[in-house]
């Protein structure tokens, strides 16, 4: 069984901006594992994302979720393709971000096609609160990519 340094997970957000809607790409990597995927959201949804998570950093108490996915054509399949779902650890200030990224070829691929990757990095208050601060100045075009890096 290969040890897993989990100080190297990394999340990198960049943005695709049309009117008031953003594709979301994001990339993780870890010792073991690497993915990617992209998901549509209003500009309104991703900035009460960032509202949710800074008030969950105060309580340490509530959660902060943004998901997009995608139903197939007759609207019976539903695919997650991009997700964060933000909480807090316990009252030690370390905050958990489960990422799930799914990259889907193409309407309608076959399942087998589909490539998944989901897991938790943990990180600090200082580090979320800094990542929510980028993804602000993301979603103002002020900045190329946002990067969240876990640590023990």
């Amino acid at each position: 069984m290969k040890n897993i340094n989990m100080s190297k997970n990394k999340l990198e957000i960049t943005i695709d901006l049309e009117d008031h809607t953003a594709g979301l790409f994001g990339s993780i990597k870890t010792d073991v594992f690497r993915g990617f995927g992209e998901g549509w959201f209003n500009l309104i949804d991703i900035e009460a994302f960032i509202t949710d998570a800074s008030k969950m950093i105060s309580s340490l108490k509530s959660k902060a979720n943004m998901v997009a996915g995608q139903n197939s054509r007759d609207g019976s399949e539903y695919l997650e393709r991009f997700g964060l779902r933000c909480y807090p650890i316990g009252s030690t200030g370390v905050i958990g971000v489960h990422v799930t990224l799914t990259d889907y070829p193409y309407t309608d691929c076959r399942a087998e096609e589909v490539f998944k990757v989901s897991g938790e990095i943990k990180t600090n208050i200082e580090k979320f609160n800094t990542f929510l601060s980028e993804l602000s100045e993301l979603i103002k075009n002020k900045r190329e990519k946002v990067i969240l890096i876990g640590e023990n």
